[in-house]
């Protein structure tokens, strides 16, 4: 059952002691390049809770008004302490009960008013998702770490394009992070994204197409040089140049040496491109592997990426022009870490709106989606990839009171390896939101797109794996 609350903010004397144990320290440090850094929001299948930090948004009647959705996965009632900070070290915060197999939807407007919406989400029990969204067609994970380094390899500055950076530094001392852009004409580092200071459990909101103008692509690095913080990226466009309309992403954590994408193919009336984004201090040798619904697979691309530099790739540039779908691989020679963005700019009647989204860089056995929805507005679909040289058998499972319930027709579907599915879910369930969980026999990689039916609005994210 979902339900939508409005909620009464506490005053902060009462939020200084919710938070209090939660702000008390920062995590250690997390090291470039550390193979253990988690790149992707995970759900936490081990007893106790867990904090969730949503750093993008607002609450003040415009378009990027936030909600946060909170959906207990298990068996257990859980509840959910929200602090939305308001200014540098001042919250409001509400506490919702979420029953077992639940999602609450809760707007960031009904616990506080506020230009900015970040927030904390403190969970007092495992097996909780935590996702915001813009619209049900416009979601994306909350992060459930922070850390010392954030990146995306996509974003633009163009005209009518606004690319915002939403830096939250939830802990109490300040954080001083750094910004650096690569993009079609080089690495951009301007003095004024330099040693940036984010005061203690605030929210920095930097306008890229400020410091860095007029990019069609514009990839982002944030350094964070003492303290940890979380990044989200808002994307907007005004209709001039592209259908407008807007996307939240959460930045990646770290970077890593594979990628892999179970959805690629945007048809023809849509135009879809890869970015990649080489951080590191080393060039990358990188490989791009596309492998076709139809069978067979396709020559590689590789090519060498400098250090810093961005690299985009069009369909043709990858010979998957007019493919209606296929999986893709990238990877990165000697451990170099990057990070790759799929970008689709939507202009079909089914699909309009642009979207730019991050691989997955694990796999897992079970993946967690707390939003979403199937209904007259939205579509929603579901990609699963085995990247896996067996085969596995993959079961979509809806979240319902009665518990996780499989998808008619959807609770024995067989991949061989390299293969993959997309499974639109609109003639099978109407929910809104619709959280669903995607478990295999072996591990696979796994997507979720939203399209707004008959208008503009869509976003595509990988899904969060649930140990």
């Amino acid at each position: 059952m979902n339900r939508t609350r409005s909620v009464v903010a506490l005053g902060l004397g009462f939020a200084v002691l919710v938070l209090a144990q939660v702000l008390a320290e920062p995590p250690e440090p997390v090291a470039f390049g550390r193979p253990d850094v988690d790149v992707v929001p995970t759900v936490d299948g081990a007893d106790g809770g867990r904090t969730w930090y949503c750093a993008g948004g607002s609450a003040d009647g415009s378009d990027t008004d936030v909600s946060y959705v909170v959906t207990n996965l298990g068996d257990q009632l859980r509840t959910a302490t929200i602090s939305v900070v308001l200014s540098a070290g001042s919250f409001q915060t509400t506490t919702v009960p979420v029953e077992p197999h639940e999602s609450v939807t809760v707007p960031a407007s009904s616990v506080a008013a506020s230009p900015t919406a970040a927030a904390i989400v403190e969970v007092d029990g495992d097996h909780v998702a935590v996702e915001h969204q813009l619209g049900p067609a416009q979601a994306a994970p909350c992060a459930s770490a922070p850390s010392q380094e954030w990146y995306l390899a996509n974003g633009s500055t163009a005209p009518g394009a606004t690319e915002l950076l939403y830096v939250f530094n939830p802990f109490p001392d300040p954080a001083v992070v750094t910004i650096t852009a690569a993009t079609e004409g080089g690495l951009d580092a301007p003095r004024s994204l330099d040693a940036l200071p984010v005061r203690g459990q605030s929210v920095l909101v930097v306008d890229l197409g400020q410091h860095v103008l007029r990019r069609e692509t514009v990839a982002a690095m944030v350094e964070v040089r003492s303290g940890h913080v979380v990044v989200d990226r808002i994307q907007r466009f005004d209709g001039s140049t592209r259908p407008a309309g807007r996307e939240i992403t959460l930045a990646a954590s770290a970077s890593a040496s594979v990628w892999r994408f179970a959805d690629g193919g945007a048809g023809a009336e849509s135009t879809e491109t890869w970015h990649v984004l080489n951080p590191g201090p080393n060039t990358a040798s990188i490989s791009l592997g596309p492998v076709p619904d139809s069978g067979g697979s396709l020559n590689a691309v590789d090519q060498q990426l400098a250090p810093g530099a961005q690299l985009t790739l069009t369909a043709t540039d990858l010979g998957v022009a007019g493919l209606t779908g296929y999986s893709m691989t990238v990877t990165s020679g000697n451990d170099n870490g990057i990070v790759v963005e799929r970008t689709v700019d939507g202009r079909s009647t089914t699909r309009r709106g642009w979207t730019s989204s991050l691989g997955a860089p694990v796999s897992a056995q079970r993946w967690a989606f707390g939003a979403g929805s199937s209904s007259t507005t939205v579509d929603e679909s579901i990609s699963v990839l085995n990247p896996g040289a067996q085969a596995v058998t993959v079961r979509f499972l809806q979240v319902t009171p009665s518990g996780l319930v499989p998808i008619a027709g959807l609770d024995a579907v067989v991949l061989a390896p390299a293969q993959r599915t997309q499974r639109a879910l609109g003639g099978l369930i109407q929910a809104s939101p619709l959280p669903v969980v995607v478990e295999a026999d072996g591990e696979v990689v796994v997507a979720r797109t939203l399209a707004q039916v008959g208008g503009t609005g869509a976003s595509e994210v990988m899904g969060m794996p649930w140990p």
